[in-house]
């Protein structure tokens, strides 16, 4: 998780890659900007949906959690000290999903180690997120292939964006390709329902299908009613690849989290 530090302020900075370790681009990007940089591989080195190094782990996955960020932190905050011969004024901190995870338990844990935090989609309440990552790739999977009608294959979720584009744009009063708030749009199903003998399923959902798409966009409960994860969002289709994308039903996020985190194994289904 990177960190950057100069005299007078500090920031750090997180982005998605295909490889997580120490992110030397946000470290090249702090130094443009005249900061001092600070990142932490946390202790490990992987792609984003590879959990396997946390599996039977558990001195891992302190350090992925909080122990290696708050220890970067402090020994960062020496060498730049030292280095400067003065105080630090300013440390802020800026991190996206896990990243933004990371900074808002670290100002829970440590609340005198920013001035500042940029918590961005924080991928948070992980006991109940993950799990339910792999409830989303359950719900969408086809395997044995052809048994569930209300599978969407990866081929529709363009025609799904674009109709939750034309729909929820406009919600805000400005239609400029962006959706400012989800929960303004009254998105209606119907409009993606396939019409007529003549009518594809490249474009268009069946009845089964839009029942899929209504469960994906609505809070996920258990069946006594308990509340378990809100649902994904409208206008989050671009992230349906890795969370619903597999036709077997295997969500790396969400498998590899039981399987890897929990400790059940990769023989775990």
């Amino acid at each position: 998780m990177p960190g950057t530090w100069r005299r007078r302020s500090t920031s750090t900075s997180l982005q998605y890659a295909d490889f997580l370790g120490i992110n030397w681009l946000d470290l090249g990007a702090g130094l443009h900007y005249g900061f001092a940089t600070m990142s932490t591989d946390t202790g490990h080195s992987s792609t984003i949906v590879d959990g396997t190094w946390a599996y039977n782990e558990p001195e891992k996955l302190n350090d992925w959690g909080y122990r290696a960020m708050h220890e970067s932190i402090v020994l960062s905050k020496q060498i730049v000290t030292a280095f400067y011969e003065q105080p630090i004024d300013y440390s802020y901190y800026s991190g996206c999903s896990t990243g933004g995870r990371q900074g808002l338990l670290e100002i829970q844990l440590h609340p005198e180690s920013f001035d500042g935090v940029l918590a961005g989609a924080p991928a948070w309440w992980f006991k109940h997120l993950q799990p339910y990552a792999a409830w989303l790739g359950k719900l969408n999977s086809d395997h044995p292939a052809g048994t569930n009608p209300g599978h969407i294959p990866a081929s529709l979720f363009s025609a799904i964006e674009a109709e939750v584009m034309r729909q929820c744009d406009p919600s805000d009063g400005l239609v400029d390709g962006i959706i400012t708030d989800p929960k303004m749009c009254h998105f209606q199903y119907e409009a993606l329902l396939c019409k007529g003998s003549s009518s594809t399923t490249t474009a268009c959902l069946t009845s089964a299908q839009l029942d899929t798409l209504s469960q994906i966009y609505h809070p996920y409960m258990e069946t006594d009613n308990t509340f378990v994860s809100p649902g994904l969002e409208l206008g989050s289709e671009a992230e349906w690849p890795v969370l619903l994308g597999d036709p077997n039903g295997g969500c790396p996020l969400g498998f590899g989290y039981i399987q890897n985190y929990m400790g059940k194994g990769e023989d775990w289904s």
